[in-house]
Formats: C-alpha cells, sequence, structure tokens
C-alpha cells in the first residue's frame, strides 16, 4: 500500500513510502495491523509520472477517501536500457511510473513522527 511519496535533491531523486504487506513471495504476512515501511529510493530520475485518476466527488471530499484507496493492484520492475523503470497500477487507470538510473530498496524504520502519522492510517 503507497503511504507516501517526495521528491530529494533539487527534484533528482523520489522516494516512495510504502507498507510492505509480503512475507515472502506469494505469502502475505500475519499481522497487517502492523506497519512495515519500505522505501524505494529512485535517483537520477528521467522520468515521473503520476495519474491519480480521482473522480470529482473524491476530489471534493477527501475526507471520505479511506486508506483501501492506495492498495496496489500491481508492482512492476523492469531493467531498462539507462536504469530501471518502475510502475505501480491501480484500479481505475490510477499509475506511478519512474524511470531512473538507480533504485535503493531499503526496510529502515521511520522516524517516530512519520511512524505516528502513517500508524493513524489504519484506526478504525
Amino acid at each position: 500500500m503507497l503511504l507516501d511519496y517526495w521528491s530529494e535533491n533539487l527534484c533528482r531523486d523520489f522516494v516512495v513510502l510504502i507498507d510492505n504487506i509480503w512475507e515472502a513471495p506469494g505469502k502475505m504476512r500475519a499481522n497487517l495491523d502492523a506497519l512495515v515501511p519500505l522505501h524505494l529510493c529512485f535517483k537520477q530520475c528521467q522520468q515521473i509520472a503520476i495519474n491519480s485518476n480521482f473522480s470529482d466527488y473524491m476530489l471534493r471530499n477527501p475526507d471520505l477517501v479511506s486508506w483501501g484507496l492506495n492498495e496496489f493492484a500491481l508492482v512492476q520492475v523492469e531493467e531498462i536500457n539507462q536504469g530501471y523503470e518502475f510502475r505501480v497500477l491501480w484500479e481505475d487507470e490510477r499509475y506511478i511510473n519512474i524511470k531512473c538510473a538507480e533504485l535503493i530498496i531499503d526496510n529502515k524504520s521511520l522516524s517516530s513522527d512519520l511512524m505516528a502519522k502513517y500508524s493513524n492510517i489504519f484506526a478504525p
């Protein structure tokens, strides 16, 4: 599930923060209520495309949109000539597409401030 994304280093780098629900390929972890952050750091980005495709209703009522909207349908990483192409696809033509020279995947823990921010997403 997508938690957040931001740019760094004068927009040359892009970071995507997800909640990793996988224990092993094809096997979901048991405790989905716990937050397991995974940072995807894209270095020397050549292309960043985001299509949120939110409806007018969702844009007018953002407080009614739940965390379930950010559950991925498909994630792909492919090696290309100059590095990597990363794609996240959702239903309804929503996507993130990034082309970069280097991809770093890091499971470092979040700061206490960020952990508190994202833990609230799962509150009933």
